[in-house]
């Protein structure tokens, strides 16, 4: 069953793009709904921030690199929690367990070996693979490893 949430993309790649954690203003870097903030990743790994100037009108980009900063970058999944929120690398989720028990467990989202899958403080799980069958309707971000590391109980 295919997930109404997700962003679908037909023949295309999933859309790449990312959150920045700011190490030095403890604060979570977000591409905006205005386009005025727009971290992205270079390909030589260092992150950095454009902010458009003319208010959205797609013209002027200052390059804001913040080389003070500890930057440290979190790619998006291409899918949305039950919630339709985006999933992104570094994310706190509620899931169910696959086991006997069927409770509930809490996971990080972790990107390893080119694959996106969970962490849940032991092991890692690559077992639900990231594609149009996904079904993310059982899955809630919570949560960020950097705002709220109290989530996780391992």
């Amino acid at each position: 069953m295919m997930n109404k949430r997700r962003e679908t993309t037909g023949d295309k790649m999933r859309e790449i793009k990312f959150r920045i954690w700011d190490e030095t203003q403890k604060e979570m870097l977000r591409p905006d709904d205005d386009n005025l903030l727009y971290p992205v990743v270079h390909i030589d790994g260092v992150a950095a921030i454009y902010i458009n100037e003319d208010g959205g009108k797609g013209g002027l980009w200052e390059h804001e690199i913040r080389n003070d900063h500890k930057l440290i970058p979190m790619q998006f999944t291409g899918l949305r929690d039950k919630n339709n929120k985006e999933i992104y690398e570094g994310d706190i989720v509620t899931m169910p367990d696959n086991t006997i028990s069927g409770e509930n467990i809490i996971a990080e989202v972790v990107f390893k070996n080119c694959a996106f899958g969970f962490y849940h403080g032991r092991f890692y799980t690559f077992a639900y693979e990231w594609d149009d069958e996904t079904d993310t309707d059982c899955i809630e971000v919570i949560g960020n490893i950097y705002e709220n590391l109290e989530l996780l109980k391992y």
